[in-house]
């Protein structure tokens, strides 16, 4: 169960995730999971020639396999130079070999070429697809969902029939750091109470106040031996100075928090 509020919407609703143009095809999260197929190595690059010198944000990478791996791409002297892979993308299998369209960077070029090395595989989940519930609710605090998990649905952590409670809150501010962290505090407790295993993310987007609730979260790691410290989501924006992410950092979002997933045991 996702808890959160319009960020973790936009990411992990179980439709199409990609809300803003252009839009990229992603499986449900739990398809993901199942297909697997995570890159996680690649060998070294052939620069091409003939590309405008730049750096590229978010460009989506062609061929292979699988589908929506994502990264920036610098070209110098006319040719590729470097790569980051942001979203490292589902279904991919060893020796797929990928590219970028011409037109994403700069309208001209040939012969960039990179290899890919290792892949992570799928978590099967004993046959079955996770369930996931996307629990989003737009502009809501730590606070809204702490009245909420203990005052309106007591029962929603124990109703979900899953295993891992993942908290993403904190974007939209509380009206002080000590009202957030005590939020938290009674969120974190009714899903411990409910038998969960909670995972505790990063908050993002939160402009003026994201170093202190982010020291409020690094503490409640402290606190709670058992939580789980999630994706730190800050990296897989992609709409810079935005508080949503645009549709390539939806999509990856839900790709990279899949991958983590898989790592789960």
């Amino acid at each position: 169960m996702f808890v959160g509020d319009s960020l973790v919407g936009h990411a992990m609703r179980h439709g199409n995730v990609n809300w803003t143009t252009p839009s990229l095809p992603c499986l449900s999260f739990g398809e993901i999971c199942q297909t697997g197929g995570f890159i996680t190595g690649y060998g070294s690059l052939t620069g091409g020639a003939g590309y405008t010198p730049g750096t590229y944000i978010d460009i989506p990478f062609t061929g292979g396999t699988g589908a929506n791996c994502i990264g920036n791409v610098t070209v110098s002297g006319g040719g590729v130079a470097s790569i980051t892979i942001q979203s490292p993308g589902y279904g991919y299998v060893v020796g797929d070999v990928l590219s970028v369209a011409a037109a994403s960077v700069g309208g001209s070029g040939a012969g960039f070429a990179f290899t890919v090395t290792s892949v992570q595989g799928p978590q099967r989940y004993n046959g079955y697809m996770p369930l996931s519930i996307c629990a989003d609710m737009s502009a809501w605090k730590a606070s809204d969902w702490a009245n909420y998990c203990t005052n309106t649905y007591p029962s929603v952590f124990t109703d979900f029939p899953g295993k891992y409670i993942v908290i993403a809150l904190g974007s939209n501010a509380d009206i002080s750091t000590s009202v957030y962290q005590a939020s938290m505090v009674t969120i974190i407790n009714q899903a411990l109470s409910a038998g969960k295993t909670v995972i505790l993310e990063k908050c993002i987007n939160n402009f003026s106040q994201q170093t202190a609730y982010n020291a409020v979260v690094a503490s409640l790691y402290t606190t709670y031996p058992s939580i789980i410290p999630g994706v730190d989501m800050s990296g897989f924006q992609f709409n810079y100075l935005q508080p949503h992410p645009d549709s390539y950092g939806t999509a990856t979002q839900r790709i990279v928090r899949a991958m983590f997933a898989c790592q789960l045991t």
